[in-house]
């Protein structure tokens, strides 16, 4: 057969389309063991007479008891829809990997939801052929058809009587009309109306919600989906009616302006930025892991990189009368600070600040954003507005902004004078006075390695382990190498980088995917530990041990990236050890 023809297999999370020199049903019998069919008849999940009196026919669980089964010792076992699933021997053919480990012992749909080309008919054929059972009466409840919004497309209208060049985008608008405000009630939950997230997103706290990217899946794309983003919130989010919305622009310099989203759309020239945002605590785990730290426990995940399109603070603090030139003169105009609408129930906004330098900028490219990878920017991640601070920690890219102040002071706000400091590796309490801490603005070199998971097997056979990761670097600084060791840095090979986007010199945003094959040695212990040490084009270099970046809040963890990998031995090895028993 000629030609190579793409075709997902039926998995959570398998984004990467999986290359065969077969058609859709040799490759099925591959899985299946099946002898190639032509022309099948439409999906069992869309069920026969016959299959129906087969599920009938099959015991029912719980999800309880789905749960229970979420490694290859006991079975792995998802559900999809009302049915129970134990797809344990599919795994092990699964093009995508490890992904499809994301849903076991849950449900598959989310999943399914998040990366449709798995929703085909072919591809629930192939999951019923793993069907065990069902779910028991109640504890599968079909999602509601009703109260989803009906959207259009209307192309926003030129403006002629502004000077300025304009870009326009299409943005979405609702057809419904709005819905009714609901009744203060000072006892109701202030998350009561938080958004849908995606199931595939690793939780670490629900109130305020708090969800990393699965390393697994973090890489399988340079620009990641705005539904696996990375969320830190800090408090509930705000319900923001962008009709009703108004960003305040004030302080020393400048005159008091109004402007809503249509006036930032209209009146400025549109920009976009691809960079990577990261939270302070990504990979804190790891260093609570050496000495209790105080946070929530992010993995690696607490990154992302994403296009944002807006307007340049610079353009916005103009028009509001601010002078760029005249501002390193004047010691009364030190910082730019943000205030978000979200808070908490004694009104309290969060809030950040950044040095005027970075704001006025023109290769700072901070803007504010109102789309994230081409379409509006979702709740959890700012909606109507965000400003984006390329290069520094994510908390200052104040989410749901609401105002802007130019000052000679930081951010009164907790999270500035309080939270998100630099702290000495001590646990003197009379040492840790966050006042006397510089706030965290650019962050250091950082790389992690998200294939293979850490604590996974590989086989001798393969003869080397595939390896791939992110590198970054705050300030716009490259990268421009990452090192890859499997001997604790005696010896180290150079990964290859994957750079899709042309950065300019002190304005390198985004990550640098990177991937490299370590050989495994002829003779092992069972064990291969991988480390990854980026350096940028500054020279910075990831430290080796964790010990010596320690701090209590657990922020800014750079060390060394590493993995422990075990060794499968040979079947050959195998018969011949058992032979000589």
């Amino acid at each position: 057969m000629k030609g190579s023809i793409k075709f997902a297999c039926a998995a959570v999370g398998a984004i990467a389309l999986y290359e065969s020199l077969v058609d859709e049903s040799l490759l099925r019998s591959v899985f299946l063991a099946e002898e190639p069919q032509k022309n099948q008849s439409s999906s069992s999940l869309t069920t026969t007479d016959a299959t129906s009196e087969k599920i009938k026919s099959l015991p029912e669980y719980t999800k309880a008891q789905v749960a229970e089964h979420k490694t290859s010792s006991n079975g792995i076992w998802v559900t999809y829809k009302d049915g129970v699933y134990d797809i344990t021997e599919f795994v092990g053919v699964h093009p995508g990997g490890d992904k499809i480990l994301l849903a076991a012992g849950g449900a598959i749909d989310p999943f399914w939801r998040l990366y449709a080309i798995h929703d085909k008919e072919d591809i629930k054929e192939i999951l019923e052929e793993y069907r065990i059972g069902t779910l028991k009466a109640g504890e599968y409840v079909a999602p509601s058809a009703s109260g989803a919004k009906k959207k259009k497309k209307t192309k926003v209208k030129r403006h002629h009587h502004h000077p300025r060049k304009v870009v326009f985008v299409e943005e979405e608008e609702d057809d419904d009309e709005d819905e009714e405000e609901e009744e203060d009630d000072e006892n109701a939950d202030p998350y009561r109306n938080e958004p849908e997230r995606e199931a595939v997103l690793k939780v670490n706290t629900q109130k305020a919600f708090n969800a990393e990217t699965p390393p697994s899946i973090l890489i399988d794309d340079f620009i990641t989906p705005n539904e696996i983003f990375f969320v830190r919130n800090h408090l509930p989010v705000p319900v923001v009616d962008h009709k009703k919305y108004g960003l305040q622009i004030t302080g020393i310099g400048v005159k008091d302006v109004k402007l809503t989203v249509e006036d930032l759309k209209t009146m400025f020239i549109h920009y976009s930025v691809i960079t990577t945002m990261q939270c302070a605590g990504n990979r804190r785990s790891e260093m609570s892991a050496a000495k209790p730290v105080k946070g929530i426990e992010w993995t690696s995940g607490a990154i992302g990189t994403a296009e944002w399109t807006g307007v340049r603070l610079r353009d916005v603090l103009q028009y509001a009368g601010l002078d760029p030139e005249k501002c390193e003169n004047n010691p009364k105009i030190r910082h730019v600070q943000f205030e978000g609408l979200d808070q908490d129930m004694t009104h309290t906004h969060y809030g950040g600040s950044i040095p005027i330098e970075k704001a006025i900028d023109l290769h700072g490219d901070v803007i504010l954003a109102f789309q994230m990878n081409g379409s509006e920017i979702p709740r959890d991640h700012g909606f109507p507005i965000r400003v984006i601070v390329p290069g520094h920690v994510g908390a200052r890219n104040v989410k749901w902004l609401g105002k802007i102040v130019v000052s000679s002071e930081e951010s009164k706000s907790f999270w500035q004078q309080h939270d998100y400091k630099g702290l000495p590796p001590t646990t003197d309490i009379a040492l840790l006075d966050p006042k006397k801490a510089a706030s965290i603005q650019e962050l250091p070199v950082q790389s992690s390695i998200c294939e293979p998971q850490n604590d996974t097997s590989v086989d001798e056979d393969e003869g080397h382990v595939k390896v791939k990761g992110y590198a970054w670097s705050g300030g716009g600084r490259d990268i421009i190498r990452v090192d890859i060791t499997a001997d604790n840095g005696y010896n180290w090979i150079v990964s290859d980088l994957k750079k899709p986007v042309e950065q300019r010199p002190g304005r390198a945003w985004a990550w640098t995917p990177f991937k490299a094959e370590v050989k495994i040695p002829k003779e092992h212990n069972g064990s291969m530990r991988i480390c990854s040490k980026a350096v940028d084009a500054s020279y910075n270099v990831q430290p080796e041990h964790v010990e010596s970046v320690w701090n209590p809040r657990g922020f800014l963890n750079n060390v060394w990236s590493c993995v422990n990998v075990t060794i499968k031995k040979s079947l050959d090895d195998e018969e011949e050890e058992a032979d000589e028993e």
